[in-house]
């Protein structure tokens, strides 16, 4: 199956929907990003961020108040969705129910009016590469959730699209099967080297399956960037906290050397691998880059010793959350054998993995007010 592949540009595209009373609501405002040919790009935010209204406008379901969509540098703004050679995966799917399995993929070429013999060969190459073979005849209500996903995604591969959308493809199915089913598209793309822009609020599934993260709120893009970069280094505190746990601690800049750092944060100095403005005061500390040490009741005032509040044990990670000056810090240590789960009223020392902060503006003392208020629930 040679499925053409084709590079997307999104160049400051604005959706704004009206609502009752007569306001509106600006649901995509001036975006801007590029999708490479073969990359595997996730639109990734919460639930009424923009990102499938931009998806919709995309594949044309939607047109845009302004900007331009292009495919290889030629504007699609006015072409109807049948005619922008992309294919889309619904997240409920969209089977026809009264089709068998073959008919469902076999659908688009259908209305093709290509020889059925073509058709033939081209259903069970898309079955194949979807590990559905020999199940032409089944009807879509005699499978499971993960198998109609995969004739979903037969469906959209047959007709050999430039560009393959999907819209939260993954979000039916029960956890276990969402891995496996990710493992699998991940595959497939691969070996398909098809352009892809894949919607999701799940940060696991964003971070295993791109290339590149849009990290959408709002409306807007927060950030873009490889799935490390975005996670190790968050242009915004949206950003640190969307794509997993973070901290948000004070530091103060004791000396910098080219790109080399040191910061003082909690008592401790920590090298900075990200490049740092002097008027920064503020960096991140993701959980996992947290190590704790049994101290005495006595070192309890000391600068880096924290009291523990609550701990949990969650399989992989013990989960231990932390009062020190006042604020709230969480520490995600790795659940070895013999690993100890603390209890309420320990007293730890916090020492801080050498490279594990990274400097982060727009911090304010009532996003920390309200941090501390939601970790007291």
């Amino acid at each position: 199956m040679n499925n053409k592949s084709v590079s997307l540009k999104v160049q400051n595209v604005t959706k704004t929907f009206a609502i009752p009373g007569g306001s509106k609501v600006v649901a995509v405002n001036d975006c801007s990003f590029t999708a490479a040919p073969g990359e595997f790009v996730t639109l990734l935010g919460p639930s009424g961020c923009g990102k499938t209204t931009l998806l919709r406008l995309i594949a044309g379901f939607e047109t845009p108040d302004k900007g331009q969509i292009f495919l290889n540098d030629a504007s699609i703004n006015h072409y109807s969705p049948q005619n922008r050679d992309m294919a889309m995966v619904f997240q409920n799917y969209a089977l026809f129910p009264h089709m068998n399995v073959f008919k469902n993929v076999a659908y688009s070429l259908s209305i093709k009016k290509q020889s059925r013999s073509m058709i033939e060969n081209e259903v069970k190459e898309a079955l194949k590469l979807v590990g559905l073979e020999g199940m032409e005849s089944r009807s879509t209500g005699q499978l499971s959730g993960g198998q109609q996903q995969r004739v979903a995604l037969a469906r959209a591969l047959v007709k050999k699209p430039s560009v393959l959308l999907l819209d939260e493809p993954l979000s039916n199915l029960d956890a276990k099967l969402r891995i496996q089913t990710r493992y699998e598209l991940k595959n497939i793309q691969r070996r398909l080297g098809i352009t892809t822009l894949y919607v999701t609020h799940d940060q696991e599934e964003a971070l295993f399956l791109s290339d590149k993260i849009i990290l959408m709120n709002n409306g807007i893009i927060e950030q873009i960037g490889e799935p490390a970069e975005a996670y190790q280094r968050p242009a915004t505190p949206f950003v640190a906290k969307f794509l997993g746990s973070a901290n948000f601690v004070k530091g103060r800049l004791i000396r910098q050397d080219g790109h080399e750092s040191v910061m003082e944060v909690l008592g401790q100095e920590v090298s900075v691998r990200s490049e740092i403005n002097k008027n920064q005061s503020w960096v991140m500390v993701r959980p996992e880059h947290i190590r704790l040490v049994s101290r005495n009741k006595e070192d309890a005032n000391k600068e880096n010793c924290a009291i523990v509040k609550r701990a949990h044990y969650l399989g992989i990670w013990i989960e231990t959350f932390l009062e020190i000056n006042n604020q709230t810090i969480v520490a995600r240590i790795l659940a070895e054998p013999g690993s100890r789960v603390w209890d309420v009223g320990d007293v730890v020392e916090l020492q801080i993995v050498q490279g594990g902060i990274h400097p982060i503006s727009n911090v304010t003392e009532e996003m920390m007010a309200a941090e501390v208020a939601s970790t007291l629930l």
